[in-house]
């Protein structure tokens, strides 16, 4: 019977220990409704940690530090053991890294290994959202809706500054019917535009200056005056030379008088409306030119000839009228 009374004395002690909640305040250390809170009586969560200056838990294993959270009023820190590796692992999710207030994903790392700064749905092993700078170079990636360009950096984030001229090298994307092109713009120290096409090249290696129309079936345009040293147009078509052989039928004058009061220009010159409409293939219209030349030194050599000729004739008229006089004045 005392056996049975200490058994159930003891049961009786035991429940009412269980009952009550656990405070052991020395060192500040409190456990209520589940939670546990060291630094603090009212813990909110499983582990709550409190103190008027930094918080910091540290991880032990055999004596050696292993990993550690610290916190202050202004910064967190979450650190490894010195000398070892820190990992942190999502198996078969992704790792994510918020800030700002309401917290938003400035980073993340997918679980396939793509990396998003500025995305949370990166498409490519680094997949960037805006406009990078890298290290001290004095140049960055600007991107943007469907461009992406290469410009001047400046401490303000313009492209410009009060001393030097900006730029901009971008890939413009297609709109519409315009297509896409990679394109050269400029602006002044004030940051305005002055020029968003100096250069400009198409995706089939058109180039343009000063202009991103290039017309089709050209590979050059230049909007502007051009002042060159020298200039080599190399033809596909055979150098007029032919004119000087044998077998090249020279045209009459009298047909060339019919063709030029009839069309009012030298056959294979192009008219006046088809210069100002369509301009000149220089290195057609000096073939052209060259042709005419050479035709007319053909029409000089023979009109010399026949001068010659008539030289001739003449003198030998001259010596029979002579004979002539001579007779009569006997």
């Amino acid at each position: 019977m005392k056996k049975l009374l200490l058994i159930i004395s003891f049961l009786i002690m035991f429940h009412v220990s269980k009952a009550q909640q656990w405070l052991y305040s020395n060192p500040n250390l409190y456990y209520n409704t589940g939670n546990v809170g060291i630094g603090t009586s009212t813990p909110s969560k499983a582990l709550t940690i409190n103190s008027s200056t930094t918080s910091d838990i540290l991880f032990q294993v055999g004596g050696y530090n292993i990993a550690g959270l610290s916190t202050s009023s202004t910064d967190s820190y979450f650190y490894g053991a010195t000398g070892k590796n820190l990992n942190i692992t999502a198996t078969l999710a992704d790792v994510k890294f918020q800030t700002g207030n309401p917290s938003a994903t400035s980073m993340i790392v997918k679980n396939n290994g793509f990396v998003g700064i500025g995305t949370t749905t990166p498409t490519e092993a680094l997949d960037v959202n805006g406009n990078p700078a890298f290290g001290t170079i004095t140049e960055r990636i600007s991107l943007g809706g469907s461009s992406l360009g290469f410009n001047r950096r400046v401490a303000t984030g313009a492209i410009y500054d009060n001393t030097k001229f900006g730029y901009q090298f971008q890939h413009t994307g297609a709109n519409g019917s315009t297509p896409d092109y990679l394109a050269w713009a400029v602006f002044n120290t004030t940051g305005n535009l002055v020029n968003a096409t100096a250069l400009t090249v198409t995706g089939s290696g058109q180039v343009g200056v000063n202009s991103s129309y290039i017309p089709s079936g050209f590979q050059f345009a230049v909007n502007g005056s051009i002042i060159t040293t020298a200039v080599t147009v190399k033809l596909r078509t055979n150098w007029p030379d032919y004119v000087f052989k044998k077998s090249y039928k020279l045209p009459l004058l009298s047909e060339l008088k019919d063709y030029i009061d009839k069309n009012h220009h030298l056959p294979d010159v192009p008219t006046a409306e088809e210069v100002s409409t369509q301009g000149q293939d220089l290195g057609r219209i000096n073939s052209v030119l060259l042709k005419k030349v050479e035709e007319l030194t053909l029409y000089l050599i023979e009109k010399d000839r026949q001068m010659e000729e008539q030289k001739k004739i003449n003198r030998s008229l001259q010596k029979q009228i002579d004979h002539v006089v001579k007779k009569l004045k006997k």
